[in-house]
């Protein structure tokens, strides 16, 4: 079970914390005034609703940081929440209330599961549960207010999955204060590989790398990604001491690959369901599965690589 302890000790890792997120408040700054002075243009706007997103993202992630464990299951749960009410929504109105209920039970469901600390198994069961309902909707059996909530029922749980991932992460060798710098390491990369790939695509995107899934992915925008995730990866890494040189270089560019393909999932999402955004959670900007669809598989990725590694 969970630890309900408060806040972890004055020590030395949550110094180092404090510093890297504090690094991270002044890369966000520069990057906000950096799109401020770019022309108004969609990819600008695009931009503009991705760092928006990670200010506003930012306190509750160090508030989980601070917290964790515990911080970590209260912002998962608080996003799941989010998700379904979101994708609820976007079932047909008189089919609303019903798919409200079973997303709802498997909300429950994954909470229970993460406080047991079966999140592992909880992700592996709600990730076939998606591949089910994925191979279902594909089929193009039911009537289309079927196949549409099918496809709700699979995006929910493939972020419940990918987000239950993050509670599965300490490993047994691991101290508490350990796992949540990797926690903290995870979200800082994924924060700034995706903003680095809309400013380098912004900046220098000439060539489209799936234009019928998300028409302002480039590949320039990918390269550029790579570099500056990798870079994220040794600087965090390091000054978290977390692991050598290479490892986190290899990570680097893991995560990179991982948050695009989360990316590209969710989009995929989106032109099934023929809409812009999953909700409008933030004005503008779109709903919660459109700004953690990086992390829904950055979050396994690196379950992965600290597990087997």
């Amino acid at each position: 079970m969970f630890s309900l302890s408060p806040l972890r000790a004055f020590n030395t890792d949550l110094m180092l914390g404090m510093w890297v997120m504090l690094s991270l408040v002044f890369a966000l700054t520069l990057v906000t005034g950096f799109v401020k002075k770019m022309p108004r243009s969609g990819k600008s706007g695009a931009l503009h609703a991705q760092v928006t997103s990670w200010w506003l993202l930012l306190p509750p992630v160090f508030a989980a940081w601070a917290l964790y464990p515990m911080g970590v299951w209260l912002l998962v749960m608080s996003i799941s929440a989010l998700a379904a009410r979101e994708l609820a929504q976007l079932a047909q109105p008189d089919r609303t209330t019903a798919l409200r209920g079973r997303l709802g039970g498997l909300w429950v469901l994954q909470g229970t599961a993460c406080l047991l600390n079966v999140a592992l198994s909880m992700a592996v069961l709600m990730l076939v549960f998606a591949l089910v309902m994925q191979r279902i909707w594909r089929a193009g059996s039911g009537s289309g207010a079927e196949r549409r909530e099918t496809l709700l029922q699979a995006l929910f749980a493939v972020q419940a999955a990918g987000l239950g991932c993050l509670l599965a992460m300490p490993l047994p060798s691991m101290s508490r204060d350990v796992a949540a710098a990797w926690f903290l390491y995870l979200c800082v990369v994924t924060a700034l590989n995706d903003i680095g790939q809309f400013l380098v695509g912004t900046r220098f995107g000439r060539h489209k790398l799936a234009t019928r899934i998300s028409p302002q992915k480039t590949w320039q925008g990918v390269a550029g990604g790579l570099v500056i995730s990798t870079l994220v990866s040794v600087w965090v890494g390091r000054s978290l001491n977390l692991s050598s040189v290479p490892w986190l270089v290899g990570m680097g560019l893991t995560l990179c690959v991982a948050g695009l393909l989360g990316d590209l999932l969710f989009s995929a999402g989106k032109r099934a369901l023929k809409i812009k955004d999953y909700g409008q959670l933030i004005p503008g900007h779109g709903g919660i599965l459109d700004r953690v669809d990086s992390l829904v598989l950055t979050a396994p990725a690196l379950l992965v690589a600290l597990r087997w590694a």
